[in-house]
């Protein structure tokens, strides 16, 4: 049997575990079990599933240029955290810690995708990811910051490249083939626009309670895969 009784969840999967169940006949949520899954898949037999997307590699292979533009955009100096800190209900490892204030940087794919983010309310995920940050920092405040970064040359030309066997293959050196390749070019470098106009702040106050019930949330969890993975798969055959 395995205890589960001390597992730490991701700061990032925060959300997904708060998500509350349908039913009030229901403990935890079906997006809040698929989740626990996932993390029972890593720490009993070491298998993650890696997702991997063109917006996940911009954001990790631009993160240190999203912080230097955030620098520029609040005329300080800032540096990339890459410590991993944890407590006894969570892990997380967070981007920058400065006078208490906690923040994530998040690189935004292309100007449309970082103008949508200026509009509504905060990502409920990162709403619970950054009272994580906060909880394992002491943090006051906390804010994601979305940064609108050029994309990397490489993810251009494989987007130029996906666009022209979309098209049917068409004549590279057509007018109509070489307006899209522009297009695509200027969608992804944004030297041009002002760097007060490429970076959007949402920020949230310290809410106790809120890390309470995340704390409370991460003991339910744990409870339930004590109860429910270490229980023998049986498989029957109906005849």
């Amino acid at each position: 049997m395995m205890d589960f009784s001390k597992v730490l969840f991701r700061c990032s999967s925060l959300g997904k575990l708060m998500t509350e169940p349908r039913s009030k006949s229901e403990v935890l949520s079906s997006t809040c079990i698929d989740e626990l899954i996932k993390v029972y898949a890593k720490v009993k037999y070491g298998r993650s599933r890696d997702i991997s997307s063109k917006y996940l590699e911009k954001g990790i292979a631009m993160e240190e240029e999203a912080i230097t533009l955030y620098s520029k955009f609040k005329r300080d100096y800032f540096v990339n955290n890459k410590a991993r800190m944890s407590n006894d209900f969570i892990t997380g490892e967070w981007d920058i810690l400065k006078s208490e204030v906690v923040t994530d940087t998040k690189c935004s794919w292309d100007l449309i995708t970082f103008l949508k983010s200026t509009k509504g309310e905060l990502n409920k995920d990162y709403f619970y990811q950054l009272h994580g940050y906060m909880a394992l920092t002491g943090a006051k405040s906390a804010v994601v910051a979305y940064c609108l970064v050029n994309t990397p040359d490489n993810l251009i030309q494989s987007d130029i490249k996906s666009t022209w066997y979309k098209m049917g293959c068409p004549d590279t050196e057509s007018d109509e083939w070489l307006n899209v390749v522009q297009e695509i070019q200027m969608l992804g470098v944004y030297d041009d626009i002002p760097v007060t106009e490429r970076v959007f702040e949402f920020e949230i106050e310290r809410d106790e309670s809120v890390i309470e019930r995340i704390n409370a949330r991460v003991e339910q969890c744990r409870e339930w895969m004590n109860d429910n993975f270490n229980k023998p798969i049986i498989s029957k055959l109906q005849k």
